[in-house]
């Protein structure tokens, strides 16, 4: 298999673009970290993610344009696996979550009131495919973040499927 810039696939790219802006339900903002798993990249402040729905390719891309506004964009051979994409995309990263319930009963919680108050846009870690987020919850269980990331990035390599046109693997 070859890399990014290899092959037939490299020179055509993808049938379509399919783009989103979305506006969060509660106060959002895209991390400009990614995970030491490198299935995500971050290049110029957007996040981009290779996912697959059965073998059809789509690669994610994901900018917050401002505080309110969030644009998904996904290319893929199909509008339907585009679509798919963002949707996986949205899940994972709780853009859709409206956090005001959880904010108001603990804002002022003796624990944990402090934290929510400084970090009111913190939401859980999802991971946009269902194998990928229970393999990683095994790693992550077992051992350190680190060594567990190095599992990962070990399975990504001799499993997962990369993309010629965008050189991300899933």
């Amino acid at each position: 298999m070859t890399r990014a810039g290899g092959g037939p696939d490299a020179a055509r790219g993808y049938a379509l673009e399919v783009r989103r802006e979305v506006t969060p339900r509660w106060t959002f903002r895209l991390s400009r970290r990614v995970g030491l798993d490198r299935v995500a990249r971050i290049r110029g402040g957007v996040l981009h993610r290779l996912l697959h729905s059965g073998d059809e390719p789509v690669v994610v891309r994901v900018a917050q344009l401002a505080d309110d506004r969030v644009l998904f964009g996904a290319q893929a051979d199909s509008r339907e696996v585009a679509e798919w994409g963002i949707e996986r995309m949205r899940a994972a990263l709780g853009i859709d979550l409206d956090l005001r319930p959880f904010y108001e009963r603990f804002r002022f919680d003796p624990l944990i009131g402090a934290a929510v108050r400084a970090h009111p846009g913190l939401r859980p870690h999802g991971r946009p495919d269902p194998f990928e987020a229970l393999a990683w919850t095994v790693c992550e269980q077992l051992i350190e973040y680190e060594r567990a990331a190095a599992i990962q990035r070990r399975l990504v390599f001799k499993l997962g499927r990369p993309c010629r046109i965008s050189g991300l693997t899933d």
